[in-house]
């Protein structure tokens, strides 16, 4: 883990109208040539969609159909305003190719499809007046394919998904990325609406958010990421984001949530989760509190990303970035209700209310609310945790608008705190799971309120003007006691303490993302402007009496007395940045550059940071990237103990490299990334009279990443993978540690989480497998943290209650093995207890 424990520190497109009907006709994705039977050649150039009349194609168009084998039925493209408009459709029942043409002539609309899927398949037909949307859903009813709406009036079909109980019913119908639902049309350089599509599957998302890059789908990402979605989270009863990432190969959890806040690490260094603003809300910094259950995807980028995103309220981000997507109202109503339990005697219930309104739904309404209270799996632990969120949005042809508010309440008693343990002292066995070695009258306090407005505008089809801004308001409270183990049974001498600590954030950003064509080169040029005040303010009390513990006995130290002060106004930080890049890509984008500069402000220091990106598409469904990319983070002051003191050291930068290659299978995906992260540290050089304070030290991580997600076969889900890591200490205070391990970065870390759908209908079991390779507590490497395993299992079951309303109920054991064990962290944290969680969701 880098940081403090090794090193001394101080503390579009345009859209014209086409009038000439093709019927019968082939396109080639990668040519993009479309074929009309008995007329001319048309190419859809990718920036403008022009056509342009080339016959000389028609034999490249014929021979690009035996290999492709696409269908496609194109007319008028009017604008997305007509796209809605109710049309009157003559459709008589008969083979769904012929009933799909009559669509196409008779709604003005593009639909592409591959020629094998209306083999052998037949439609009812369509009678009557409906929008295009309505009217191809209907059309299809029953006919076993679904369509996305991918642009303005274009309606992509495929396979429909089948219901618990195995039947064929009709997918949801989306405009690409548009939050999964149909609505008006919006640009490909646009964020807002235009999420990434879940990967086969539906537990991984095919992309996600790269701060200014937008979104970008993962085969065309020179970074590794993944994104989860909001399927998973429900399906693995995720109670904080520390859960959902245990699925994460890249990342190992350094603290159960026994209390208020999460910690994890990410290519070996501290991310310390969603504290302290560290992740980013739907792409800005600054918010903290939002729950798992009103979020719509999680991102995990992993590696630094000062470029992508600016730097973080406190740093700490060096080995990843964690995005947090928030929630809108989809196009159908939602009304869902989940009752849960957890062990031993916790309860509670989740909310998420969904509805659209307006003659074209432009407003949306997304309401998530959850109140769970009562004792945990762990000794004298209880918690009391509520939190409610409304998401608002609006959409329109060039306008796109959201809202997020959010208040989150946590009180937990009985917390668990890290310990730690002396120098040269080994480290005692970890004590059983479910026990706690605090006293009972510790506790944590949490309330957070926050706001966010986000918009976009269409300035022209191919120009998108973005803004947000963000603020918000935490206060914590604290009143724990801290122990240090001295001997190998586990004694250990601690105290109390009491601590108030509040933090007001606030977050502006403002941006263009552009798409473009010169010549044969395509452009993705992207701008933005960010600014970020933190506010922070503490008091702490530390006057309290010490008392001979040990870890594996109940502690038996009277209550101290909470003596909590006001916090007091401690430091304003403010940071800016200014960053721009383009993607030029050619070949259909079969070759991708990315190379952009960001200037960012820390206070009084000021750096550049730059990105350089390779993406090579030598396969359709191979990619290859190579990428370099910095963090920063504001310098150290020398202390008074220096000969240099008062100097200010320029901010830190942390510099890595990453080669990778991406396979797409279809319904499998497979990631190899390699990376190496470069950390500068501060040692001491002895001197005359006072040593001075220098940034020589260094840290190096180095690793392999290997990832797998997708449905391989029908029923069987799968995701996870392993990291394979080799770090090093180097330029150590007087070479002490040089080639050592640092603190709490294990060589192997493997997650895999996998799903089944059992042969009888509705009824799934689930798994998940995590090990954590030996790491060590201290930089000498003395301290041994021994390796881990910990097994998840569960099962769910969907079903439909007497008013054919759906039922799903999910049943999972966590750490099923009662496993005791440290986590890889920079003090010493024991394993979640077994866990056993129930719950049922109810649709109304």
């Amino acid at each position: 883990m880098g940081g403090p424990e090794n090193f001394p520190r101080k503390v579009s497109k345009s859209r014209p109208r086409q009038s000439v009907l093709m019927r019968a006709i082939r396109i080639s994705e990668s040519a993009r040539v479309i074929t009309a039977v008995g007329g001319t050649t048309s190419v859809i150039s990718k920036s403008s969609q022009t056509t342009h009349a080339r016959p000389w194609r028609s034999a490249l168009g014929a021979l690009l159909l035996t290999t492709t084998g696409l269908a496609t039925a194109v007319l008028a493209i009017p604008s997305p305003a007509a796209a809605q408009a109710a049309r009157s459709y003559n459709i008589p029942a008969g083979s769904l190719a012929d009933t799909i043409n009559s669509f196409a002539e008779q709604s003005g609309a593009q639909i592409l499809y591959d020629a094998a899927l209306t083999q052998g398949r037949s439609s009812a037909g369509l009678q009557g007046q409906y929008g295009v949307a309505e009217g191809l859903s209907r059309l299809l009813a029953g006919s076993g394919v679904t369509f996305r709406q991918t642009g303005a009036n274009i309606f992509t079909l495929e396979a429909a998904p089948r219901s618990a109980e195995g039947a064929i019913q009709l997918g949801p119908v989306r405009v690409e990325g548009a939050s999964g639902e149909a609505g008006a049309y919006v640009p490909p350089q646009a964020v807002i609406g235009n999420q990434p599509e879940a990967y086969a599957g539906g537990l991984v998302a095919r992309g996600g958010r790269l701060g200014v890059l937008g979104n970008r789908d993962f085969m065309d990402a020179p970074f590794n990421q993944s994104s989860y979605t909001s399927k998973l989270i429900e399906n693995q009863q995720t109670q904080s984001i520390v859960d959902l990432l245990t699925n994460d190969p890249s990342v190992t959890i350094d603290s159960y949530r026994s209390g208020a806040f999460e910690e994890v690490t990410i290519r070996g260094f501290t991310n310390n989760g969603t504290n302290n603003g560290r992740a980013t809300v739907n792409g800005v910094y600054g918010i903290l509190g939002v729950a798992p259950e009103s979020l719509e995807r999680v991102d995990v980028l992993k590696g630094p990303s000062a470029f992508l995103h600016g730097t973080g309220p406190t740093g700490n981000t060096v080995g990843g970035t964690i995005n947090l997507v928030t929630k809108r109202a989809p196009d159908e109503p939602i009304t869902r209700l989940t009752t849960t339990y957890a062990s031993d005697a916790e309860f509670g219930g989740h909310l998420d209310f969904g509805r659209r309104f307006g003659e074209n739904k432009e407003f949306g309404l997304r309401f998530n609310g959850r109140y769970r209270a009562g004792d945990t799996a762990l000794e004298h632990n209880s918690e009391k945790l509520g939190m409610a969120s409304l998401g608002l949005d609006y959409r329109s042809e060039r306008v796109r608008l959201t809202a997020d508010l959010g208040y989150d309440d946590a009180r937990i008693d009985g917390v668990r705190r890290f310990l730690f343990v002396d120098s040269g002292v080994p480290v005692p066995r970890a004590p059983e799971s479910s026990s706690n070695y605090s006293p009972p009258w510790t506790y944590q306090d949490r309330k957070t309120k926050y706001g966010m407005v986000q918009g976009e505008v269409d300035i022209i089809d191919n120009v998108t003007a973005f803004a947000s801004f963000a603020t918000s308001n935490n206060e914590w409270s604290e009143y724990g006691f801290i122990s240090s183990i001295y001997n190998i049974d586990g004694d250990a001498n601690g105290s109390a303490f009491a601590e108030h600590e509040k933090t007001i954030i606030y977050t502006w950003q403002a941006g263009i993302r552009s798409e473009f064509d010169t010549g044969p080169l395509h452009h993705k040029l992207n701008f933005d402007f960010t600014k970020f005040t933190h506010k922070y303010y503490f008091s702490g009390n530390y006057d309290y009496a010490s008392f001979e513990t040990n870890i594996y006995e109940k502690s038996n130290v009277p209550d101290q007395g909470a003596i909590i002060y006001p916090a007091e106004y401690i430091a304003t930080t403010n940071q800016s940045g200014v960053g721009i890049a383009d993607t030029v890509s050619v070949l259909e984008e079969r070759v991708q550059l990315t190379i952009g500069a960001r200037r960012q402000e820390v206070g009084d220091a000021k750096a550049w940071t730059p990105i350089y990106a390779l993406v090579v598409k030598p396969l359709k469904n191979i990619s290859l990237y190579t990428s370099y990319i910095e963090g920063l983070e504001g310098g150290e002051i020398a202390g008074v103990e220096y000969a240099n003191a008062g100097e200010t050291f320029p901010p830190n930068r942390y510099k890595q490299h990453e080669v990778g290659i991406k396979a797409d299978w279809g319904m499998l995906a497979t990631t190899i990334s390699a990376f190496e992260i470069t950390v500068p540290g501060y040692i001491s050089v002895p001197g005359t009279s006072l040593p001075t304070l220098t940034l020589d030290g260094k840290q190096i991580n180095r690793g392999i990443e290997i990832n797998v997600f997708g449905e391989p076969v029908k029923g069987v889900r799968l995701q996870g993978g392993v990291m394979l890591m080799d770090p090093e200490l180097k330029k150590t205070q007087d070479g002490a540690y040089d080639g050592n391990r640092p603190v709490g970065t294990p060589t192997v870390n493997f997650a895999l989480s996998g799903e089944w759908d059992t042969p009888l209908s509705g009824f799934t079991l689930t798994g998940r497998v995590n090990h954590t390779g030996k790491s060590f507590y201290d930089a000498a490497n003395t301290q041994v943290l021994p390796s881990a395993t910990r097994v998840d299992l569960g099962a769910r079951y969907a079903f439909k209650a007497w008013d054919d309303r759906p039922i799903t109920v999910r049943f999972d054991v966590q750490n099923v093995a009662g496993s005791d064990y440290w986590y890889p962290f920079g003090a010493l944290t024991v394993s979640q207890p077994r866990t056993f969680l129930l719950s049922a969701t109810f649709d109304f």
